[in-house]
């Protein structure tokens, strides 16, 4: 695992986030379903951390933002 990849990844999504938190237009249940997944996801990021498998860590961090892109850009 590239650990500049990473940080890209982990950089771009920490602008997304920033975004849906500063922004009016997302009404409270955008919101929830937004914070289950977020909450999904440091779960399985905790998981691939502790197994050592950066590939999957990658892997999940970009499925999410791509979720994150499709349901709410």
């Amino acid at each position: 695992m590239n650990k500049n990849s990473v940080n890209k990844i982990l950089k771009a999504h920490s602008l997304i986030v920033e975004d849906i938190l500063s922004n009016n237009s997302f009404d409270e249940e955008d919101l929830k379903v937004i914070q289950k997944k977020m909450g999904d996801l440091i779960t399985q990021l905790n998981f691939w951390e502790k197994e050592c498998n950066g590939e999957r860590f990658l892997y999940e961090l970009k499925c999410h933002l791509n979720w994150i892109l499709e349901n709410y850009s």
